[in-house]
């Protein structure tokens, strides 16, 4: 997990306490330093002199900071020094850190880079020009390109290179950040490659099939497209990037892609492979809704079905809505939601809502939601949602919630002071920042009518809420409901009344 602002503010206390008050395992601060991240460096160097009133600046002062232990062969006085509040301290850093090697004292120089004083800058310049940064080579281009966007970052980026390009070579430095497990190092190898022409067709088939970063995939994949060469472009209709398998099903020649690969693609795991594989077959003339339809008169896996009824949602017709009914039954979750979708599609308002509103409380998260946000659009009423509030399921009463609220109004505040009270936490919780909401955005033009019946349910559920102090009586005010003056005293002793001061005239 990346090091957040405030955890390095404590590691910049720790490192400041170890040099200063002698206090703490240098060794574990080292090591821990080797193994920060470009970006958690710069976070690092940030805290270390970021004021708080509990301790002031970390890496400040000026005991213990310009003695002999400065010129310490393990760099790691400076090292830390180099992140001081005062400028003409991280000069002398820098400076101190030019006959150091190792991890620590490199990425610290490559910090010093995008510094905002020029002489820091400089020194830290001059004093990589003695390091071996080849041995460092992805620690130290982490660092940069993590501050490439800082003001000094480009101009950073520039020097370490034209230093690796020195020591190394183009090619080989292009290989070795192709090569890097960092990502921010691969990306930059990939456009250096791209920028010198190193990147061929093959090499991006390559990359194509072997990368993980979406980036780098999006950039391949406009490459491939905008290359014109359909070559090998077959082998990658398997990749594991959805965006690849995209461009390859838009960019092959109709010869290299048959009627059946591109109909097998019209069942992709990604909705976006199968859209583009439904368009090209189309403008082939093929019958893309009759293959769906036999495809479900087979015995097909859970993923297929479901895809199989998701393109015929989109290309079939009404006359499909007995296949969607019936895999209402099926016991794969998948499919009962797209079957959920396709019902509420084709089936008339009424025969929707007596085929959905038992879906509510079903055991699948996925479903009770889908229901829950098809009756809403069908207008349901908010009293479908009954058993699912009943429901152990925390699922299922969280699909009543976005039922009840979905019809607006009263219905709304009403589901959100329910779902404040229940048992789960994290749905408690949801529902307390949904009334706060709309005591602060939409209290004042909640004009629906309210029947007795509901306001006397909100009654009982303000009895119980736990909302901060006075938002009880605003929400009965709105709401018309008369509160009790034992409650209107109870809430308004919580709350601070302004002290009156008497002045003489």
């Amino acid at each position: 997990m990346s090091l957040t602002p405030p955890e390095a503010y404590d590691l910049a206390v720790f490192l400041s306490r170890t040099i200063v008050e002698g206090v703490g395992d240098r060794d574990e601060l080292r090591s821990t330093l080797a193994a920060l991240s470009g970006r958690e460096w710069l976070v690092l160097d940030q805290a270390a002199r970021t004021y708080r009133h509990h301790y002031s600046t970390p890496v400040s002062g000026l005991r213990g900071w310009l003695d002999e232990r400065l010129n310490e062969p393990d760099g790691f006085v400076a090292a830390v020094t180099s992140m001081h509040v005062d400028g003409r301290f991280r000069e002398r850093a820098v400076r101190a850190l030019r006959e150091v090697g190792g991890p620590v004292a490199v990425t610290a120089l490559a910090v010093r880079l995008i510094d905002h004083v020029p002489q820091v800058r400089q020194a830290a310049a001059e004093s990589l020009e003695h390091a071996n940064v080849a041995e460092h080579l992805e620690r130290v281009l982490d660092v940069v390109l993590a501050g490439r966007d800082r003001r000094f970052g480009p101009e950073a980026v520039e020097i370490v290179e034209s230093k690796l390009r020195a020591e190394v070579g183009q090619r080989a430095l292009i290989e070795a950040l192709l090569e890097s497990p960092q990502r921010r190092v691969r990306r930059r190898g990939v456009e250096l490659a791209h920028q010198s022409g190193l990147l061929s067709v093959e090499r991006l088939h390559e990359i194509a099939r072997t990368e993980t970063d979406q980036l780098i995939l999006a950039w391949c994949a406009d490459w491939l497209l905008a290359s014109r060469d359909a070559t090998g472009l077959a082998d990658l209709l398997d990749s594991r990037s959805a965006m690849i398998r995209q461009i390859v099903v838009l960019a092959m020649e109709d010869g290299a892609l048959s009627d059946d690969r591109l109909l097998a693609l019209a069942v992709d795991r990604v909705p976006r492979v199968r859209e583009s594989a439904r368009f090209r077959a189309r403008k082939r003339g093929l019958d893309v809704a009759g293959w769906y339809r036999a495809q479900l008169q087979e015995d097909l896996p859970g993923r297929i079905q479901a895809a199989v009824l998701d393109g015929l949602l989109a290309v079939g017709d009404a006359t499909d809505l007995s296949s969607f009914v019936e895999a209402l039954d099926s016991s794969r979750p998948r499919v009962r939601e797209v079957a959920i979708r396709g019902v509420v599609t084709w089936a008339g308002r009424d025969d929707a809502l007596g085929l959905l509103s038992a879906f509510l409380t079903d055991p699948s998260g996925r479903v009770s939601s889908a229901a829950a946000r098809a009756l809403g659009r069908l207008g349901a009423p908010a009293s479908m949602a009954s058993a699912a509030w009943a429901s152990e399921h925390r699922s299922n009463r969280r699909a009543a919630w976005l039922l009840a609220r979905s019809c607006g109004g009263w219905d709304q505040v009403e589901a959100d002071l329910r779902l404040s009270g229940d048992q789960d936490v994290e749905l408690a919780g949801l529902g307390r920042a949904q009334v706060s909401n709309w005591l602060e955005e939409r209290a004042a033009t909640t004009w629906q009518p309210m029947n007795a019946e509901q306001r006397d349910r909100i009654a009982v559920l303000l009895e119980t809420w736990d909302g901060r102090p006075g938002a009880k009586r605003v929400i009965a005010f709105h709401a018309g409901i008369k509160s009790a003056p034992s409650e209107r005293t109870a809430d308004n002793a919580d709350v601070a009344l302004p002290r009156k001061w008497w002045r003489r005239r």
